[in-house]
């Protein structure tokens, strides 16, 4: 095999064959560029060598060894059968791997659904946290107002009492006064009478006058 199919056309239109094969190998009478007009220099150097490896030593033996086309054949069963044992193998693994990459998605999502749920957790227990202490503050609040309430209620008792005992003490120096008035009245009238006080009005005058100056 020379490997120039390209000069296949210019060999059938002169008719070369095994009988041109010493000119070829001697290129006499310059027939490789003169007739057949091959000009480049590393074509016409290979097609002189193969056709004096043709002189020379003839056309290539082939050998039929049937233990070497078994080998051959197995080797190529092998090489099928490896070749479908890896298109298999390679499928499973793009079957689990497409499954894994699921999973980790079903497992991203869950984990996304997860902090979402932590964060309302987290949400509700800050609001509810926010409603104790607002709670706690409001109880705090009505106790103090509460025990406000209960010091002006006692305060104003203290005073209604106060107020009570201060007006019957008044109205009974009142009544003792209304008293006074009518024995002074009274004994004005009898010294009027008489022109005289008897000592036991004198005494009487003496000790209203003193509860009277004791009362203001």
């Amino acid at each position: 095999v020379v490997g120039l199919p390209q000069y296949f056309p210019i060999f059938r239109k002169f008719k070369i064959d095994g009988n041109f094969l010493p000119r070829l190998a001697l290129n006499t009478d310059h027939l490789i560029q003169g007739q057949l007009g091959i000009s480049d220099h590393n074509h016409k150097n290979k097609l002189i060598l193969k056709a004096m490896d043709l002189v020379l030593f003839g056309p290539p033996k082939v050998f039929y060894n049937p233990i070497k086309d078994a080998l051959l054949a197995l080797a190529i069963l092998v090489a099928i059968s490896g070749l479908f044992f890896s298109t298999v193998q390679r499928r499973k693994a793009q079957n689990q791997i497409s499954k894994m990459i699921e999973e980790v998605d079903k497992l991203q999502d869950n984990e996304q659904k997860f902090i979402d749920i932590q964060n309302v957790l987290h949400e509700a227990e800050r609001k509810n946290e926010t409603v104790v202490k607002e709670k706690q503050s409001l109880e705090r609040k009505l106790k103090i107002e509460i025990n406000q309430a209960k010091n002006e209620a006692e305060r104003l008792s203290k005073e209604r009492e106060l107020t009570k005992t201060e007006v019957e003490r008044l109205r009974l120096a009142e009544e003792e006064l209304e008293q006074v008035r009518i024995a002074l009245h009274n004994a004005e009238t009898k010294q009027v009478q008489n022109s005289s006080i008897s000592r036991e009005l004198q005494t009487y005058l003496k000790t209203t006058y003193k509860k009277e100056k004791s009362t203001d």
